[in-house]
């Protein structure tokens, strides 16, 4: 769940960043795609990403038991032990808000 919060937050404030960028810096230019119909449909695409992201983390962890200190210990951790490759998974799991935005910041209007 936290990373999902995580995505939401970082995805939230890129389509703001985004929005304010159109606002400033081209304002006349943008007044047709800054709509309330394709804000609703850049949220809704948003999450559809920030949940297919998810995905991944969610079949990859699991409970876990582990000895320590005399007890039997269980916690929500990554399944190494079932064959999924830590780094592997990180690389592929983190799309970056920041290359979203610099590659829509370069579209010329």
């Amino acid at each position: 769940m936290i990373v999902v919060t995580a995505h939401a937050s970082a995805y939230t404030l890129a389509l703001m960043s985004l929005d304010r960028f159109l606002a400033v810096v081209h304002p006349i230019t943008s007044m047709s795609i800054r709509t309330e119909r394709n804000a609703s449909i850049a949220i809704c695409f948003t999450w559809f990403i920030i949940l297919t992201t998810a995905i991944p983390v969610a079949i990859s962890h699991g409970v876990l038991s582990y000895p320590r200190q005399g007890g039997e210990y269980t916690a929500c951790l990554f399944l190494h032990n079932k064959g999924y490759s830590l780094v592997a998974f990180h690389v592929s799991t983190k799309p970056s808000p920041s290359h979203l935005l610099h590659l829509s910041s370069t579209h010329p209007f």
